[in-house]
Formats: structure tokens, sequence, C-alpha cells
């Protein structure tokens, strides 16, 4: 049995769109009245930081999580959709970091998770849980006791100039982890239930 406190940390500029709001309100509902499977105690809390810069958005809402003992980060972006018993599945894949494999909010729509070849996954031809590269942090979960071990600063926006490009503070964390010897994961079917909401809600259903 396991005893989990999930903090739930979202960054934002000061906006949410409503159905993100509408999946929290429903997801912390959910989470309060259904008991995650090997669960002795569970509890979930809700960080927020608001401002400019991401990185240290981020940043602060990871060392406030980690003072307050959360057993478990939940990354959530204030533009997303997600079912109510997200949480749960999650905690129940009982992984390291699961990172759900999130689209991007503009055209052309495409998938945000990387397999081990660096090549982008298309959650609809896979199935169950496997490990990746990396992905967004839109929705992700990390075990806290993962990141003791993982070398400071976790996020960055870094230069890659062999691309010409900065590399995203969610690409950078997971490379960190990596460093580290912490596996990532992304599951499909699960990542298939959310939206990335722009000026249309943008899921697996809008790949090209």
């Amino acid at each position: 049995m396991k005893d989990y406190h999930v903090a739930v940390c979202v960054p934002s500029t000061g906006e949410w769109v409503d159905d993100f709001g509408k999946s929290l309100a429903l997801m912390f509902s959910y989470f309060a009245q259904n008991r995650v499977k090997g669960a002795r105690s569970q509890r979930m809390s809700l960080l927020t930081a608001k401002g400019s810069m991401l990185v240290y958005l981020r940043h602060l809402l990871t060392v406030n999580a980690l003072r307050s003992k959360a057993t478990h980060i939940l990354y959530l972006d204030s533009d997303m959709a997600f079912p109510k018993d997200l949480a749960n599945k999650m905690l129940e894949r009982d992984k390291p970091v699961l990172a759900l494999n999130c689209t991007t909010r503009v055209r052309p729509v495409q998938p945000t998770a990387f397999d081990m070849q660096e090549q982008r996954i298309d959650s609809r031809k896979r199935h169950g849980v496997e490990e990746i590269a990396h992905a967004g942090m839109a929705v992700m979960m990390v075990e806290a006791t993962q990141l003791r071990n993982v070398r400071p600063p976790l996020f960055m926006m870094e230069w890659m100039p062999e691309e010409n490009a900065y590399c995203g503070e969610d690409v950078y964390f997971c490379m960190r982890l990596q460093e580290a010897g912490v596996k990532i994961f992304t599951d499909h079917e699960l990542s298939l239930t959310i939206k990335h909401v722009g000026r249309h809600s943008y899921s697996h259903d809008d790949l090209e």
C-alpha cells in the first residue's frame, strides 16, 4: 500500500482556458472520491505560478512541490483539457515519469512525443505504455524521488548550434532526467483522451 500526495503544478501567464478549469475541477473531485489502486491514503494539492518566464515558473513550482513533500508532481499546462480520472490512471501506471503525447495547437498539428529513435510518435498507431526519448510537459507526472539525483538546473532554454534553434525547457528537462538514469514513458491510449486548446481543441484526430 502507498501514500500518495500529488502536487498539481500549473504555470501560466495569468489566464486559464475554460476547458482547463472545468477539467481541473472535475479531476480534483474525482480524485477525492475514488481511491487509486493500491493506495493507503491519497491527497491532491494545487500549486500555481503566474508570469512570463516559463523556465522560472516550472522551477518555482517544482521547488514548492518538493518542499510540500509531494510524492508525485503532475505538471499541467493551462490550455489542456483532460478526463476526470487522469491523475488516478497516471498513478496506476506506476512509472517514474509519464508524459502524455499531447499535440501542438496550431496547424499542421503534430504529436510532441518522440520515440527512442527520435521519431515523432503517432499514438493512434501504437498501444499501451512505451519508453520514449522526450515529450512536452503539458501533461506529465513525475515521481518526486526521481528528481533527487538530477543535475540542476532542471529547466533551461538551451541553444543548439547544430540546429540554429533553442531547445525547449521540456526537452531539456527530459535530457536531464535521462542523464540521471530516469526513464520516461508515454501512454498511448491515455494520450488520445486529452486535447490542446487553441482556436480549436486539437487532438490526435487532427493529425495529418
